[in-house]
């Protein structure tokens, strides 16, 4: 019977796992600051500090209720028909948002070394 795996492909192939996966370790445990945006009409209504928050805390905003926990943040309830905003959970990763497309509210997290109006990525 013809052999399809060699034991060499298999050792090249756990080798490169190993390695992507020790290049993801540091991701998955680098914090940083984050700062959670919280958007109005596209306007920024509040600002907050994820790392420094103790308590946990809610702020109602044209119908939807945002909860404030230490290090993250996310819609906990809203008054629009299908409620999809809700389902997006907590964020608390740079980069991670949600929208409330009716009550056009949105939450987003931006890292807080990040230049507030500086580009995300530049190519050549």
């Amino acid at each position: 019977m013809k052999e399809y795996v060699k034991r060499g492909d298999l050792v090249i192939l756990i080798g490169v796992l190993v390695l992507s996966g020790l290049l993801y370790v540091p991701l998955l445990f680098s914090r940083g600051g984050t700062v959670a945006e919280v958007l109005s009409d596209g306007e920024v209504v509040e600002r907050i500090d994820l790392d420094s928050v103790n308590e946990p805390y809610t702020i109602k905003i044209r119908g939807s209720v945002i909860l404030v926990e230490p290090g993250k943040i996310g819609y906990l309830e809203s008054d629009c028909p299908n409620g999809e905003c809700v389902r997006f959970g907590m964020l608390s990763r740079a980069g991670a948002a949600a929208a409330c497309v009716p009550n056009r509210t949105m939450i987003r997290i931006l890292s807080a070394n990040r230049e507030k109006d500086g580009p995300d990525a530049v190519t050549y």
